[in-house]
């Protein structure tokens, strides 16, 4: 339960470690608002914008994709140059209409011309400065080759970009896209729109053209530039993924452009999505959901670099030149350059996303060389061995889930996977010395009888690998377990990720989080995200409830959190969070049997 912050120094994650007598299940509860931002602005996915505007306009990109291009040979290429003037075609995303806007071209470069809104020039908005930082980055330098450019380091992983204007240069026009932005939020700070790929089409630059912004985003900053950058290598992509395979899976078309990103030195989209979110189809894609499409981007971008890592960038240009797209695409590859198959890579990626490292030296398909990289934490943390017909909400097509037991002893387990096959389960048992993993087969007990001794814990992975299954679930099992309950401490979690922004408040507001109680459990101590570095006071209730009050009996009164940093952290945020605090509570002696609640107000 959430009430708002009056503080905008607290983060909304929140991590409580409670000293349990593991005499039930402890979930790990998960945020209902993912995208936290206050009054920050942050790039959006384009992806809708442009989905919405073919549908009111009626345009098919796909169809368009498959027109002949006729007379192509006598297109001559603009041989454009600085100070030539040209009114280019842009998408009121807003309104859903075409317009077209003067421009100037303020820099011609070795791969691109770059072309400028005249009224974001005459306003200041745009220098010359900032034309030549992008033009720098997309010709000559990027943070990973201080000698190669966004375009050479695209071409190079993925492939050529189309040529319908028969010029080798890519147009880059900078302009205000109109997408809704007022002053805070979302906003899009560029986008490839491959109707410009058509001659046909009445409102086509019939050019390669891309677009990018330059109001909110701040090319005359090195962070904007470095957001417009990272944009642009992403959108690069979609333009060379285009013109091998127009029809193209989102999820891979969208992975790619991801990695993109990463191989021209920029920063590995946000994983804190991901990690909570293991247990989704693997492809699927919600771009008609601004927060949930943010998890989608995650996890695209997580499988993408795990591809990068495990077969280099051939997986990426072979797979655009064969012209085979999705599962297929990849499996072609796959099985073409050794004995790993598609289905096999997807064992070892989630194996990789809970373990991250080289189990016994043997095993390098199970850690990534990128850093840093969020490990993603159980789904269920079990505290009480003995279960009957326990079950999870189900398991989802390509995706798996964790079910971690860590307060036991002899631990035994029995899986019914209602004779589905294609669910299978691998345990991970796990000391302070080593993992080792092994497979379980559904109906056969499975025993770990010196969990709580060689062992402090056991992760049970349960997957889904069929893509042949139309279905995409949830397909349900169960199973009973028994074993020997041991006191412990363990930690519950209101979320596990890294923060990714704050809560816009207004005076008076605060922020409570409740926990169910845990039997016969002592509340140990509380930890923190903080924001900003100034102490703040909490206090601890019983929960009584979430209607008119949440708070009953006062448990802790007041606590104080004091940070730890003289600066607050930078944004965007830093990964890890720097500015976790953790307070002590055992002086309270709270029975945290009962449900509970820690308030901010």
């Amino acid at each position: 339960m959430i009430t708002k912050m009056i503080n905008k120094s607290i983060l909304i994650l929140i991590v409580f470690t409670v000293a349990a007598f593991a005499q039930q299940k402890a979930f790990v509860q998960q945020t209902a608002q993912e995208k936290i931002s206050g009054d920050e602005s942050y790039p959006v996915d384009a992806r809708s914008f442009l989905e919405r505007f073919n549908k009111a306009n009626g345009i098919d990109e796909a169809q368009l994709a498959k027109e002949k291009v006729l007379n192509k040979t006598n297109k001559t290429a603009w041989n454009f140059v600085v100070g030539s003037q040209k009114n280019w075609w842009a998408s009121d995303l807003v309104s859903n209409t075409f317009y077209t806007t003067p421009t100037t071209c303020r820099a011609v470069g070795s791969t691109c011309y770059i072309f400028v809104e005249d009224s974001l020039w005459t306003n200041g908005r745009v220098t010359q400065a900032a034309v030549d930082s992008v033009r720098i980055a997309f010709d000559s330098k990027t943070p990973a080759n201080s000698s190669k450019g966004i375009y050479q380091t695209n071409i190079e992983t993925f492939g050529n970009p189309p040529d319908v204007d028969q010029d080798p240069k890519i147009i880059i026009f900078i302009l205000n896209i109109k997408d809704g932005y007022t002053g805070t939020g979302g906003y899009v700070a560029g986008y490839f729109y491959s109707v410009n790929q058509s001659l046909t089409h009445p409102n086509s630059n019939k050019a390669e053209i891309y677009y990018l912004d330059a109001n909110p985003l701040n090319l005359k900053s090195p962070n904007g530039v470095t957001t417009g950058m990272k944009t642009t290598a992403h959108e690069f992509q979609h333009m060379i993924h285009w013109n091998y395979i127009s029809n193209a899976e989102t999820f891979f078309n969208e992975g790619w452009s991801l990695i993109a990103e990463v191989v021209n030195g920029y920063s590995l989209n946000n994983q804190s999505y991901f990690v909570g979110e293991s247990n989704h189809y693997l492809l699927d894609w919600r771009s008609n959901d601004n927060t949930a499409v943010l998890k989608d981007y995650s996890r695209a971008a997580r499988f993408s670099l795990y591809l990068k890592e495990q077969f280099g960038t051939a997986i990426l240009k072979n797979y655009l030149s064969n012209r085979i797209n999705s599962v297929t695409g990849l499996n072609y590859y796959m099985t073409s350059v050794g004995s790993r198959t598609f289905s096999s890579v997807l064992v070892d990626w989630w194996l990789a996303n809970f373990l991250n490292e080289n189990v016994g030296n043997t095993h390098p398909e199970w850690v990534y060389t990128y850093t840093p990289i969020t490990k993603v934490s159980s789904n269920v943390t079990y505290t009480n061995p003995n279960i009957t017909n326990g079950m999870t909400s189900g398991l989802y097509k390509y995706s798996a889930e964790y079910l971690t037991f860590n307060s036991a002893k002899n631990l035994k387990i029995n899986f019914n996977t209602a004779a589905n096959g294609y669910i299978q389960i691998k345990a991970i048992k796990v000391s302070a010395t080593t993992k080792v993993v092994e497979n379980v087969t559904p109906g056969t007990d499975y025993s770990v009888p010196d969990l709580g001794t060689t062992y402090s814990s056991v992760t049970f992975m349960v997957y889904h690998n069929n893509g042949n299954d139309g279905y995409t679930g949830p397909f349900v099992y169960s199973f009973n377990s028994s074993g020997t309950a041991v006191h412990t401490v363990q930690e519950i979690a209101y979320d596990n990720k890294e923060p990714t922004g704050y809560l816009p408040l207004t005076p008076g507001d605060s922020v409570a989080v409740s926990f169910d109680g845990i039997m016969g459990a002592k509340l140990d101590s509380i930890k923190v995200a903080l924001r900003g570095i100034a102490p703040i006071s909490g206090t601890v209730y019983e929960f009584v409830g979430s209607t008119s009050r949440l708070g009953g009996k006062k448990l802790a009164v007041p606590f104080i959190c004091t940070p730890t940093l003289s600066q607050a952290p930078p944004v965007p945020y830093p990964v890890p969070w720097t500015n976790w605090v953790k307070v002590d509570l055992r002086s309270f002696n709270i029975d945290a049997s009962k449900a509970f609640v820690v308030e901010f107000p």
